[in-house]
């Protein structure tokens, strides 16, 4: 768990709230091929460049790691970037691990990477099971079902982000409309 969502999670007493976040959606594919040709052990040895490397790139430009599913053939990665800490220019955070990692990512991989960014209001909350002793931290909205929604229209290899994640870069990308 990411150093900023564990201190939140274990701090406790937050109350939920709306915020401005940048959401990325990275998914991965090709997984049902590589468990038909080596099982769990190649399905593994393909994945795990790909999520060390987003791991990394989160990290490093101070995006929070939020959390893997599953998904057809494979899964996908979200990142928030201004959830739970806004740090500045959090768009351009979330967009640069998106790019990095699929951008990264060996073109003759069996694994195949697609990415969709978007910005926008989320609602941000942590719920406490108190019987089970533990405390989950979610980020809901149209922000971040428009992302899904995006990162569903993107090619294997390309990182699609819409315009209000674009007009929250402060350096620039070179992008195509």
């Amino acid at each position: 768990v990411p150093a900023d969502r564990r201190a939140r999670l274990l701090g406790g007493g937050e109350e939920a709230e709306h915020r401005q976040a940048t959401v990325a959606f990275i998914e991965f594919s090709g997984i049902d091929a590589l468990t038909e040709a080596g099982g769990g052990e190649l399905v593994a040895r393909h994945l795990d460049p790909v999520i060390c490397a987003a791991q990394a790139a989160a990290e490093r430009f101070g995006v929070n790691f939020h959390e893997t599913d599953i998904g057809a053939d494979g899964g996908k990665v979200v990142l928030l970037g201004g959830v739970p800490l806004q740090r500045g220019n959090d768009a351009e955070r979330a967009l640069r691990v998106a790019h990095e990692v699929v951008a990264g990512h060996p073109a003759d991989s069996p694994v195949r990477l697609r990415a969709g960014v978007n910005t926008g209001r989320v609602f941000v909350f942590c719920h406490e099971f108190a019987r089970a002793g533990r405390r989950v931290f979610a980020v809901t909205g149209d922000a971040v079902n428009l992302a899904a929604r995006v990162m569903g229209r993107a090619a294997p290899g390309e990182v699609l982000a819409t315009r209000a994640t674009l007009d929250g870069v402060v350096h620039p990308f070179e992008t195509t409309e």
